[in-house]
């Protein structure tokens, strides 16, 4: 991404490949802080596009679309309501009120809300989701696009929701070929197709020899590190979603997620070997510390990186593998996590100017992360987001003026060895020969762009969209519940279009 990019307006084709529908997008969640801006984004960049908007409030559709200058024809009132998990029936939990069940009613309430939801984005090729927290509001859109046979797209950076979508919607998107793709903003797309990136260019550059022959090198090691300039501060949304995402790893449910990924999908998943083989460098890259450390290559001070990076990264390639598993997608040889050896180990953080800068925000995690683990510290959290987070998340969100001030820089470098070179390795009498990097080979990218979370997220999820629209066919998969990373991260296409 050109941190300098002028944003010249842009006219485009797209030809619908499925039954004509009369819009190309709909933005839902399009009156919210970073929907509206996703709106006009699209609005103003790339007018061709068939825009809808939809959302709770008509008055807040009305007055967006009249800022975008969308006739009233564009907008679609529907709310999306929180789906009731079946493990709350099954403990016993009902809406009970006055001594009535009422769980019946409300379960009328939101089949009929999901259907409403279902008629409206039949309307649409595509939706962007910008509606959060998702775990309050995300599933029933997830559950109604495919319903309707619409492709969607969403900013979550939610790893519980990941999940769950993945267990409870998989078969059916595969079935309807309706791809539900999460993450669909930073810090995850600049993280996995980085990662993607750099992985393929350390194929590229070391992978043949000169006689043109293959060379089996393989990825051992990726570094991702976020670094910020400017940036004054964030809308609190991101802030209240990263309160429940805290609490659902300290309560276990995340895990319980996990595991109901494993249990649903574990027979169907290629294994990979848990052991790096004794020719693969050991301790290129160590695991963040609780204390900042100085980055040479960024000149930083680093973090481990919370968000959900990390998270991104390695359940693409659990997908990979479920997918690999039905013969859907054919063993690249040339793929960097080819499935008869280990994952690479990696590693996400971030970086700030100083040790001091390090320090505080210790500081505050620290609180953060304690109080995240009991409701009664949630609520308190929610309540006083300026507070706790030294006004760095805001319920206004940042002005226009700071919004242009912001930028960042996402570095990754991939190390790689050669399998070649294990001979000579396996043979040496010295029992360190695992922590040589004589053949250790390595890639550097980065990935820039403007202020991330409101400026450069509706450029990210508008560039992914504008592929699903004009080169769906050159994607992997045809349908299904996934990341970005194993859709977009092996697709040249999307890069060009991340680039303008």
């Amino acid at each position: 991404m050109d941190n300098n990019h002028n944003n010249d307006v842009e006219n485009i084709t797209i030809q619908t490949t499925m039954e004509e529908r009369p819009f190309d997008i709909m933005v839902y969640g399009a009156t919210g802080y970073t929907g509206k801006r996703v709106a006009r984004y699209i609005s103003e960049s790339y007018p061709s596009i068939r825009l809808a908007l939809a959302g709770r409030s008509r008055e807040g559709l009305v007055k967006v679309a009249s800022e975008l200058g969308l006739f009233s024809s564009c907008i679609f009132v529907a709310t999306a309501t929180k789906i009731n998990d079946s493990k709350d029936k099954d403990d016993g939990k009902h809406n009970v009120k006055d001594g009535v069940d009422n769980s019946m009613d409300e379960e009328e309430g939101i089949k009929n809300s999901v259907q409403n939801l279902s008629s409206v984005l039949s309307k649409t090729r595509l939706v962007l989701a910008c509606a959060g927290p998702y775990r309050q509001m995300g599933e029933a859109v997830v559950k109604a696009s495919i319903l309707a046979k619409t492709d969607y797209l969403d900013l979550c950076g939610e790893p519980q929701f990941f999940d769950d979508m993945l267990v409870k919607y998989e078969e059916e998107a595969r079935i309807q070929n309706v791809l539900v793709v999460s993450a669909c903003a930073f810090d995850c797309v600049p993280a996995e197709l980085s990662y993607a990136l750099a992985s393929k260019a350390l194929l590229d550059k070391y992978g043949r020899d000169n006689a043109g022959g293959e060379e089996d090198v393989q990825v051992c090691d990726v570094e991702i590190v976020h670094t910020f300039q400017n940036i004054h501060c964030a809308n609190a949304t991101t802030y209240h979603a990263a309160i429940d995402g805290f609490h659902a790893a300290a309560t276990g449910d995340l895990k319980k997620s996990r595991n109901a990924v494993a249990t649903a999908f574990g027979k169907h998943i290629i294994q990979t070997p848990k052991q790096r083989p004794n020719y693969w460098p050991k301790d290129i890259l160590k695991p963040p510390k609780i204390l900042p450390e100085f980055h040479p290559h960024t000149n930083t001070y680093t973090l481990k990186f919370v968000g959900a990076d990390a998270s991104c990264i390695l359940a693409s390639e659990r997908y990979k593998r479920i997918r690999l598993n039905h013969n859907e997608q054919n063993i690249d040889t040339k793929n960097p996590n080819n499935t008869n050896k280990p994952s690479p180990k990696l590693s996400v953080c971030f970086g700030v100017p100083t040790k001091m800068d390090a320090y505080k925000i210790l500081a505050y995690g620290g609180v953060f992360s304690t109080l995240a683990r009991n409701s009664w510290g949630c609520n308190l959290l929610h309540n006083h987001p300026e507070f706790f987070t030294n006004h760095m998340f805001q319920r206004k969100g940042p002005t226009e003026e700071q919004l242009r001030d912001g930028s960042f820089v996402t570095h990754a470098i991939a190390y790689g060895v050669r399998q070649s070179s294990s001979s000579s390795s396996s043979n040496s009498n010295d029992s360190n020969t695992n922590t040589n990097t004589s053949n250790l080979l390595s890639v550097r990218t980065t990935c820039s762009g403007p202020e991330p979370g409101y400026v450069a997220t509706p450029k990210i999820i508008v560039a992914l969209a504008l592929m699903v629209l004009k080169d769906r066919h050159t994607l992997p998969y045809t349908g299904g519940v996934m990341l970005p990373g194993v859709l977009f991260g092996n697709t040249p296409k999307v890069y060009q279009y991340l680039q303008k």
